[in-house]
């Protein structure tokens, strides 16, 4: 009983360089969209972040820590697992680019 190999690619032509080029330009503006992202999700975390501070003790905002200083604090705490989603994919999408990068080459 023989099992053929399910990935068997030996009877297929290599890339073109046209093919080539497409991949790496693809590869390069999926990094981009994905850096672009997680800078946005990086300054909304930031400011979140600089706007609690605001309302803790010590701080001039601190007496409406109760009306609005607790609400901006859920706010803050439901950004960051964004933030850490958006880096994840970020470097992601780099390990992506590198690994094209030394399959393809650079040039």
């Amino acid at each position: 009983m023989s099992i053929d190999p399910i990935y068997d690619t030996s009877e297929e032509a290599p890339l073109s360089k046209k093919e080539i080029l497409e991949i790496r330009k693809r590869a390069t503006e999926f990094l981009r969209r994905r850096r672009r992202n997680t800078v946005y999700a990086t300054i909304a975390f930031v400011f979140s972040c600089a706007a609690v501070t605001l309302f803790f003790v010590g701080f001039p905002l601190h007496t409406y820590w109760e009306s609005f200083g607790r609400y901006l604090l859920l706010l803050t705490t439901g950004l960051l697992p964004v933030f850490v989603v958006y880096v994840g994919l970020l470097w992601s999408a780099w390990v992506y680019r590198r690994d094209i990068e030394r399959e393809f080459g650079k040039n």
